[in-house]
């Protein structure tokens, strides 16, 4: 899906057909993938500073409108319709918000993974949950939500609105932030594929690693391959949807495997743990929200 979303900013700057952009971006990505870890992140690191450095020029140009914006009258045309569309459309966007579980993916090279990584999880969720609420008010105090809906580049939509200037900056830093995303997307599922080859749970050949670059060779062409297919022969809405439903399918399953996990194996020294209550929420809230789509989308 990212990938999809690629092509609506690189239109900015070069008319290609679609097939050879979304194409080249991922064996592009997958060739960094399988460069190294280290040179990954690093890269991964500096797009993140750049992104968040595009997002926060997007809600100060958009300042002016953002404080005229009055959210009293979205709720004076509130109506059952207008809860069923929010409920669809966070089914749909719920894609757009994961990311931060990929971070145990690679725990095992991480120093001091019992320090870094909760910590890791919970600020990647606040600093994400800031951001998107700001850019969300933001786009839509500037423009209207239809006009906004049919962009396939919207934050370059807002400044061109806002500034009368040329989108390309902020073109630039949404190719960055597609490739960050992507990038990620395929070290971590390559990284899957490498874990359960390993387990013995996927054929043994998945879980070697190149003698130079330490990385898993195998499972990065396949994810590679599988990335290019699916977003070159799904529509991007239904991509949104699948991607969605399945990953809110896996997230039932991880809080219930935790469920079972603290019933059956007691704490141990050293090991951060949560209150049954979480993922008993967890689960409820995945549950009703893949059902309601699933109802309002059939």
């Amino acid at each position: 899906m990212l990938t999809r979303g690629f092509v609506g900013y690189f239109e900015v700057f070069l008319s290609w057909p679609e097939w050879v952009v979304i194409a080249g971006l991922v064996l592009l990505l997958g060739a960094v993938a399988t460069w190294g870890i280290n040179q990954s992140v690093l890269l991964a690191s500096l797009i993140t500073i750049l992104e968040i450095g595009g997002l926060l020029v997007v809600i100060w140009l958009g300042r002016g409108d953002l404080k005229e914006l009055e959210l009293s009258r979205f709720a004076s045309h509130w109506s059952t319709d207008t809860s069923a569309g929010i409920m669809l459309g966070a089914f749909i966007a719920f894609y757009a918000f994961v990311g931060f579980e990929d971070i145990v993916n690679v725990a095992e090279e991480v120093k001091r993974p019992q320090r870094t990584i909760p910590l890791a999880l919970i600020l990647s969720l606040l600093i994400a949950m800031v951001l998107y609420l700001a850019i969300a008010f933001t786009a839509i105090s500037v423009v209207s939500p239809d006009v906004l809906a049919a962009s396939r580049a919207p934050l370059a939509l807002i400044v061109t609105t806002t500034s009368g200037h040329s989108p390309l900056f902020i073109s630039a830093i949404g190719l960055l932030a597609v490739v960050n995303g992507a990038l990620v997307q395929i070290i971590m599922s390559a990284r899957v594929l490498y874990g359960m080859s390993r387990k013995g749970w996927l054929p043994a050949f998945l879980g070697a690693v190149h003698p130079v670059t330490q990385t898993p060779i195998a499972a990065t062409a396949i994810t590679v391959a599988a990335v290019i297919g699916l977003a070159l022969y799904m529509p991007l809405l239904t991509l949104a949807s699948v991607t969605s439903l399945l990953l809110l399918v896996v997230f039932c399953l991880i809080n219930l495997a935790l469920l079972r996990i603290k019933r059956r194996i007691p704490s141990q020294p050293g090991v951060k743990t949560v209150p049954r209550w979480i993922p008993i929420i967890g689960f409820v809230t995945c549950v009703i929200l893949a059902f309601s789509a699933l109802v309002l989308s059939g």
